[in-house]
């Protein structure tokens, strides 16, 4: 049971279901891929002849495509940032039963801990507006703005360990 949980093992069964899972999608639906919208970039007409409009924004012109493409860049960005700041600087000591100290005022702390969610509820919802779009185009920027703060973040904690074979 252990070895079901050794992350070697977890990532090859992600990925097994991952490409399963987009394999029965491919097969299953091998019309309404064709027809989709998903693969398609740029300002397009939906099948009622309107621009679609996301986060508040008509896409009719590259320039608002474009824009688009900054917020949820940015908008993943911040809360990958946020969120990775406040996890290894203030809530690994909150969370943490070996210790009683955090090392904040108990004022800024305390703002820091119940402002939190709310911070990741708004770029959530940015976040979801991307997704529920079902346009590659707009997934593509939001999973660069979590690589831009992960994969810096994600080396500067490694670059000094020591791995095993």
């Amino acid at each position: 049971m252990a070895k079901l949980f050794n992350a070697k093992y977890s990532l090859v069964i992600a990925l097994v279901f991952i490409v399963g899972f987009l394999l029965f999608i491919i097969i299953d639906n091998k019309d309404h891929i064709k027809n989709s919208y998903f693969l398609r970039f740029g300002p397009h007409k939906d099948e009622y002849g309107e621009y679609q409009t996301l986060i508040g924004i008509k896409l009719n012109t590259w320039n608002a495509i474009i824009s688009v493409y900054f917020i949820i860049f940015f908008a993943a960005l911040f809360q990958n940032y946020y969120n990775v700041s406040l996890k290894s600087n203030l809530l690994n000591y909150v969370y943490s039963i070996s210790t009683n100290y955090i090392p904040y005022g108990k004022t800024t702390g305390n703002i820091l801990l119940y402002i939190y969610p709310l911070i990741l509820f708004i770029f959530d919802i940015i976040k979801i507006m991307s997704i529920v779009s079902y346009q590659l185009q707009f997934i593509i920027p939001q999973l660069l703005g979590i690589y831009a703060v992960h994969i810096p973040y994600t080396y500067s904690i490694i670059k000094n360990m020591i791995f095993t074979a």
